[in-house]
């Protein structure tokens, strides 16, 4: 253990943290990209908040793009049962070991940066502080702890207290908390009104001094993620620690189906129906539902996710849920919306400036809110999709912004289900850098919409750079210039599947032996509108058990 005393000067301060972690889980499917603050040129007294799935130095010390930070002579840990320090040397990387989540480092950059690896998530830390004396910690969780939400308990008398009464009541630890400013020095974190600080920041070191033995700091995670989610790391979806690649279908209207408004043909049953068919028939695993109506409240469309997913768990069927439509001809948007569909299209019309601007603050963000709240621990969820091929036609940088502002506001209710836009590069207008800068820190795959074997919505290069999964949202073959549309599907999946994606969904699926309105004349797979059905199942069935397999 730790014991030592506080000096002026940054480096003689380096100390080892001590986190002890309970159990981690330990597949991939568990992992977490993490990135850290700005780190400016000078000294950085750091810590990584969590585990690293790779604990080579050269893994965790990369920038957001993957490239590495120079740590050659540059990195330096604690050793504190030989009392110095050890630098990391490229040439002879062994007596450095391995970065850790329990270390704290000195990091010296030639130029601003910011750290981001790959980490096991995990649920509690435990610091132990076997004697008095001064301990250099680090917040032990990707976000702000909040120095009240702390406990201590002291191992010896077996009592456990808040952080506040373990200082100013028991006596247990000295009044304040240390950071280092690579600006401004030292400053500190505390209670009082005099603190610089009331909370503890991630990647951040922070000196506290014990006034007694055998004491435990306790930091509670509340965000536990569900059993049996689908998760998004290097370059791959995961379910329960293997690969997850998968065929589906949009079957955009299923919340809707009975409710007597948007498709006043359909009746509850037909969930039922289509599930069964895309599960058993097809063989596929995720379907894709537009949830908003722009005739039902928010509780209602709360109401109608929450029976389809009943039905798609019958099925063992993720369901991909989309916010909104950039389209008005669907009604599948947020009651009070129709005042922002005023750019023209050819027959509909479409989301404008004004909406991404501030008007998604008035209904679909309350609504997103709602939702992502009500179902975040739901593991039917295979992600949240801000909107159907969303885009603003005047201005990409607005875009951009509304979009950050809208996967922070889900991410900070929901830190589990994977975030993606649900439009391409291309469709948005993005350049590749701004591509690069929205998908990196936020969201967690990339889709594209890729019709009649075209290929101007291929972001499957963009995605493997950022190690992020790639997976085709919709497709299908028009009917009218297509006499064998299962043959072109059969080669076009191969296609995507050969280019890196995970997932392939086709587009207007539709099982019930009539039209129920959720289909389509062109594109569609059904029974009511053409007549291939039987050799497209024989299509999906076969990539279906293809990408299903080990």
């Amino acid at each position: 253990m730790l014991k030592m005393a506080l000096r002026s000067h940054p480096l003689i301060a380096l100390a080892a943290l001590l986190w002890v972690s309970g159990a981690l889980a330990a597949t991939a499917a568990n992992a977490l990209v993490v990135t850290s603050p700005p780190l400016p040129v000078g000294w950085n007294l750091i810590s990584v908040p969590l585990d690293p799935i790779d604990a080579d130095p050269p893994a965790v010390f990369k920038d957001p793009s993957g490239d590495p930070i120079p740590i050659s002579g540059n990195l330096y840990r604690y050793d504190h049962d030989a009392g110095g320090y050890v630098a990391y040397r490229s040439f002879d990387p062994s007596p450095f070991g391995t970065a850790k989540r329990g270390e704290g480092y000195w990091l010296h950059l030639g130029a601003p940066a910011r750290i981001c690896y790959d980490a096991h998530p995990i649920s509690r830390l435990e610091l132990h502080l076997a004697t008095a004396g001064w301990y250099l910690i680090g917040t032990p969780k990707n976000s702000t702890v909040a120095l009240q939400d702390i406990e201590v308990t002291n191992e010896a008398q077996a009592r456990t207290v808040g952080l506040y009464d373990a200082i100013y009541a028991e006596g247990w630890l000295g009044g304040k908390l240390f950071w280092f400013d690579s600006a401004n020095g030292y400053a500190t974190c505390g209670f009082d009104a005099w603190a610089d600080a009331d909370h503890l920041e991630p990647w951040r070191g922070y000196w506290v001094c014990a006034q007694a033995a055998d004491l435990c700091l306790m930091v509670p995670f509340d965000e536990v993620p569900p059993t049996g989610l689908i998760t998004a790391y290097d370059g791959q979806f995961w379910l329960d620690g293997q690969p997850f690649r998968f065929v589906g279908a949009n079957i955009r209207g299923m919340a809707h189906y009975g409710e007597g408004d948007l498709l006043p043909f359909s009746q509850s049953g037909d969930r039922q129906v289509n599930c069964a068919a895309l599960r058993n028939e097809m063989q596929g695993r995720v379907a894709r539902i537009f949830v908003a109506s722009k005739l039902a409240s928010t509780v209602e469309i709360g109401d109608r996710l929450r029976d389809t997913i009943a039905v798609a768990e019958a099925y063992d069927i993720y369901l991909l849920v989309c916010f909104t439509d950039m389209y008005n001809a669907s009604q599948m948007h947020p009651m009070g919306d129709e005042v922002y569909y005023t750019v023209p299209g050819p027959g509909y019309a479409m989301l404008n400036h004004e909406f991404w601007s501030s008007g998604h603050t008035v209904n679909y963000l309350p609504l997103v809110r709602y939702l992502v709240n009500r179902f975040k621990d739901e593991p039917r969820i295979f992600a949240w999709e801000l909107g159907n091929e969303i885009r603003d036609l005047s201005s990409t940088a607005t875009f951009i912004t509304s979009c950050q502002t809208i996967h922070d506001e889900i991410r900070a209710i929901d830190p589990w289900h994977m975030i993606t836009v649900g439009v391409s590069r291309s469709m948005a207008g993005f350049s590749y850098s701004q591509a690069v800068d929205l998908y990196n820190d936020r969201f967690d795959f990339l889709v594209g919409h890729p019709y009649n074997g075209e290929d101007w919505e291929d972001d499957t290069g963009l995605a493997a750079s950022l190690g992020k999964p790639f997976m085709v949202g919709e497709a299908g073959f028009n009917s009218d210039f297509y006499s064998d549309r299962p043959s072109q599907t059969d080669a076009d999946i191969a296609k995507w599947i050969g280019r890196g994606a995970r997932g392939y969904l086709q587009w207007g699926f539709m099982a019930t032996s009539y039209d129920i309105g959720d289909g389509d004349w062109y594109f569609g797979v059904d029974h009511a509108l053409h007549d291939d059905w039987i050799p497209y199942m024989q299509v999906y069935s076969y990539w279906g058990n293809l990408l299903s397999a080990p």
